[in-house]
C-alpha cells in the first residue's frame, strides 16, 4: 500500500481489485501492474481517465464494425416478432434441426444467386446470420449440442478396433434417440 500518512483525510479500503486509499482529493487504486511515480508530499494524487478493463470483451468493436450488418439481422428479428410473436423462436420444438435447416436453405438460395427472400423481402444472408445466432444462443444455453458424427464412409475404419465398434454403436443409438 502506498503511504498516505501525510494526507489527513483518508481511509484505507479493499475491494476485489485490491487496496486503495480514499481521500477528499481523489481515489487511488493500487494494482501490481500499474506503475506511477507518486508525489513525495502525498500519495493521493489526481488520476483522471483511469479504468481497469483489460481482458474484458470490447463490445464496441461489434457495434462499430458491424453496425449495418447487425441492424439488418435485427430486421429479421422484427419480421419474426411481427409474424410469430416476440421471442417466440425460443420455444420452437427441435430447434437444432429446424434452425440448421433454415440456415442451410437461406445459404443455398444465396449461393444459387437469389439474394432476396420472397416472404420477408430481406436478404437471405440476413436470415442465415439470424439462424446462426439462434443456434449459437441455444448452444450457449445448453439446450442443444452439436456432436460430431462420423461420416458413413469411415465406418470400415472404426470396425477395425473394439473401441471403434463401440463408437459406432453409440452413434447409432444417438441417431435412434434423436429420430424418436
Amino acid at each position: 500500500m502506498v503511504d498516505c500518512a501525510k494526507c489527513k483525510n483518508f481511509v484505507e479500503k479493499q475491494d476485489a481489485r485490491g487496496m486503495y486509499c480514499e481521500c477528499l482529493k481523489d481515489l487511488f487504486l493500487e494494482k501490481e501492474n500499474f506503475k506511477q511515480e507518486f508525489p513525495t508530499e502525498c500519495a493521493c494524487f489526481e488520476l483522471k481517465g483511469l479504468k481497469y478493463d483489460e481482458g474484458k470483451n470490447r463490445m464496441g468493436l461489434m457495434c462499430e464494425g458491424f453496425s449495418r450488418a447487425l441492424w439488418e439481422v435485427a430486421r429479421v428479428s422484427t419480421f419474426g416478432a411481427n409474424r410469430y410473436g416476440a421471442n417466440n423462436w425460443q420455444h420452437l420444438k427441435n430447434p437444432k434441426e429446424r434452425y440448421m435447416d433454415a440456415l442451410c436453405r437461406h445459404l443455398f438460395q444465396h449461393l444459387q444467386g437469389k439474394k432476396v427472400d420472397d416472404e420477408s423481402g430481406l436478404l437471405h444472408l440476413q436470415h442465415m446470420c439470424w439462424n446462426a445466432l439462434a443456434l449459437l444462443e441455444f448452444e450457449l444455453e445448453g439446450k442443444i449440442d452439436f456432436k460430431y458424427k462420423a461420416p458413413i464412409d469411415h465406418v470400415n475404419d472404426y470396425i477395425k478396433t473394439e473401441e471403434g465398434a463401440k463408437k459406432i454403436m453409440e452413434i447409432a443409438k444417438e441417431s435412434e434417440e434423436e429420430n424418436d
